[in-house]
């Protein structure tokens, strides 16, 4: 402002001793228009949030079913099967467990750690049927999966007689 001249978005009046200052502004009218708009727009974000929370959330169903056939695919044995576990031979003799807990669908083993196959499971039923077990896990978010378990039975080893045949 070289020539001197005030701007144009502020000018200062003075009349005797008080000033007159007039900014170029909002007026309450379009600072209430605004704050509704802002309003309208957090209560339609908090009315469609739950909506769009439990769209994200996935189906368990095929993520059970994939931890199943992975054990199958590890071959892996049924050796005995309990209402909420299942007890497990690996491919080298060990024993293993599937089984429920902290709200982790795991398979673990004595000294050989565990394997966590699925997050927010609240619980797991076992029915065994000939041929397969059929697995249900109750997850955290209330939704239900169920998945088939087809693993052979693991019998007890005969006694092997070291004599060939003749």
């Amino acid at each position: 402002m070289a020539s001197g001249q005030p701007s144009e978005k502020l000018k200062i009046w003075q009349s005797g001793s008080k000033f007159k200052l007039t900014l170029a502004a909002f007026t309450l009218i379009e600072a209430v228009i605004a704050l509704l708009v802002v309003g309208m727009a957090l209560s339609l974000i908090l009315l469609v949030w739950p909506q769009l929370k439990q769209s994200w959330q996935t189906n368990p169903q095929p993520t059970l079913q994939t931890a199943l056939n992975q054990l199958q695919k590890q071959n892996y044995q049924l050796k005995n099967t309990q209402p909420s576990e299942v007890d497990l031979v690996n491919e080298k003799g060990k024993p293993a467990r599937l089984l429920v807990k902290n709200h982790k669908l795991r398979v673990a083993s004595e000294g050989r750690g565990q394997v966590i196959l699925m997050q927010g499971v609240l619980n797991m039923t076992v029915e065994a049927h000939p041929g397969y077990d059929l697995i249900q896990l109750n997850m955290v978010n209330k939704q239900v999966a169920k998945g088939i378990l087809f693993l052979p039975q693991k019998f007890k080893e005969e006694a092997h007689d070291d004599k060939k045949p003749t």
